[in-house]
């Protein structure tokens, strides 16, 4: 503010110095005049610079080097700037934790994709160098819980995860923790259906079965996903369950109607190359076409069984040579029966197997397995198999005879056994499970 008013005095008083010259010295000659005039001005702006230097030192004593100072002190600025832009770019760069604070299972991820949103309790989680869902206790599918099963972990298709969940392994879908999702069964002709034996897609050793007869028509990739589902879990289960193998009549022709896959019944009478004539059959059994002639069936299968599987517990018999085990009944109530391949009808021992219910017992042994060599040992599983007192301890017998040396080398480990259900019981002369329960596995 200072030098602006010194700057203004000394202009003032140059005008009023100019306009006083020009008055005393009229008639001078003009170019004297001017150059006199320039000089007066040339003069008051140095006395200008010199009194803004004055006012200068007098607030600050300026150095012989500042103008180096200035450099360096702009240098100085304009290093600081990157410094600041540095800074905000790593303000930016947010992690993966950053993205979900209070999940211990957000690491680094090669891939560029962002944490899925997982249904609760699941949160994200690393998974094959990009994302899945998982437990945040475990930052897998495994629910914490320890593997207690008798089962051998299975191998899974690439598309999914092996899983320790609810105390046994499964297969499951790695970006949900859960059951895959069974392929979609349409159809758009008939030559994408089959017949198929598996009813179900089996997710974990609990849900495995006996496949029976291929009485349930699907697409291909359907029966294809079912039945490599149940060789992945079920495999070793069937060594310990075998299966028994049933003598099947085909349901029918495999087609498409409407997009679905469906079955078009096959006539009972479909395939008599024979000359002999129908049986005469008793109720509720008709004649029907079987290996190629006559025999007697049930109209809705067109064989002698009512159904794949029966609704009583009781043990699957060793039928003897020459019958055909069978499931026979009515909707509301089916079992097991040894029946005459021809007739249908029932074959019963001439004597009951017991009369009372000690007569019973239950036994680890499988009756459906004679040991008689040290090839057909396994290991005793839960006592699941009713018969007699007398049957029971035989095959205790030849077990220990035959697979003592063998269980020694291979050491069986005990199973996890429910509680016991109740004691055997003696029903119709056969030594029968208690009625409550669940059935025991089928033998063959």
């Amino acid at each position: 503010m200072k030098n602006i008013n010194v700057l203004c005095c000394v202009t003032f008083a140059l005008i009023l110095g100019a306009c006083t010259e020009e008055t005393k010295n009229v008639g001078v000659d003009p170019a004297a005049d001017t150059q006199t005039t320039d000089s007066a001005v040339s003069d008051a702006i140095t006395d200008t610079n010199v009194s803004d230097t004055s006012v200068t030192d007098s607030a600050q004593p300026v150095d012989a080097t500042s103008s180096d100072a200035a450099e360096d002190t702009v240098q100085a600025d304009t290093t600081v700037s990157p410094d600041v832009s540095v800074t905000d770019v790593s303000a930016t760069d947010v992690s993966a934790e950053d993205t979900a604070p209070g999940n211990p299972c957000q690491k680094e991820v090669l891939c560029n994709s962002a944490p899925p949103q997982c249904e609760a309790p699941l949160v994200a989680v690393p998974y094959k160098d990009c994302w899945g869902c998982g437990y945040p206790e475990t930052c897998s599918c495994d629910d914490g819980m320890d593997a207690m099963c008798d089962m051998i972990p299975p191998e899974c298709p690439p598309e999914l995860t092996l899983a320790a969940q609810d105390g046994c392994y499964k297969c499951v879908d790695p970006n949900t923790c859960k059951d895959p999702e069974p392929p979609q069964d349409t159809c758009k002709e008939d030559g994408e259906c089959m017949l198929t034996a598996f009813d179900t897609l089996v997710t974990s050793v609990d849900d495995c079965f006996c496949p029976m007869c291929p009485n349930w028509s699907v697409s291909q990739a359907e029966h294809q996903a079912r039945e490599a589902a149940w060789n992945d879990i079920c495999s070793d289960w069937a060594k310990e369950n075998p299966c028994p193998v049933p003598k099947c009549q085909p349901p029918g022709e495999p087609i498409c109607v409407q997009g679905q896959c469906d079955i078009q019944p096959a006539s009972c009478t479909d395939g008599v190359m024979c000359f002999g004539l129908p049986l005469d059959c008793k109720e509720p059994f008709v004649s029907v076409a079987k290996d190629g002639c006559w025999a007697c069936g049930y109209p809705e299968t067109c064989s002698c069984s009512i159904a794949e599987t029966p609704t009583c517990k009781k043990m699957t018999p060793n039928c003897p040579e020459g019958t055909e085990l069978a499931v026979q009944g009515d909707t509301n109530f089916s079992c097991w029966a040894c029946v005459d391949p021809l007739t249908c009808l029932e074959v019963k021992d001439s004597e009951p197997e017991c009369k009372e219910d000690n007569e019973c017992t239950m036994t680890q042994y499988d009756p459906a397995t004679p040991v008689k060599s040290e090839e057909d040992c396994y290991c005793p599983m839960c006592p699941t198999w009713a018969v007699t007192q007398g049957k029971a301890a035989q095959l205790q017998a030849d077990w220990g005879t035959h697979c003592k040396a063998w269980a020694d080398k291979e050491p069986c480990l005990p199973p996890p056994c429910p509680p016991p259900i109740g004691d055997a019981q003696c029903v119709d002369g056969m030594c029968m499970m208690p009625t409550d329960g669940p059935p025991p596995p089928p033998a063959p």
